[in-house]
């Protein structure tokens, strides 16, 4: 659950130094709900998956500096 990285994509989320705060963190709730949307965005564009998550992809590789894939 602790990553190395986390607090640097997630600083502004709190405490998030132990499983036992990430897991009470109200916006690491928030976000989960979040990604679990972009799940079910794939499910419904299980054929065209690379385009729907393109803008998405670009997002967090310029502005979060995540590897797109």
């Amino acid at each position: 659950i602790v990553f190395p990285w986390t607090q640097r994509y997630f600083g502004g989320f709190g405490n998030l130094f132990n499983s036992e705060a990430i897991m009470a963190n109200p916006k690491v709730a928030a976000h989960g709900i979040v990604v679990l949307q972009g799940l079910e965005m794939a499910l419904k564009n299980m054929d065209d998956i690379k385009n729907t998550y393109a803008s998405l992809s670009e997002l967090h590789s310029g502005k979060f500096h995540v590897d797109p894939d």
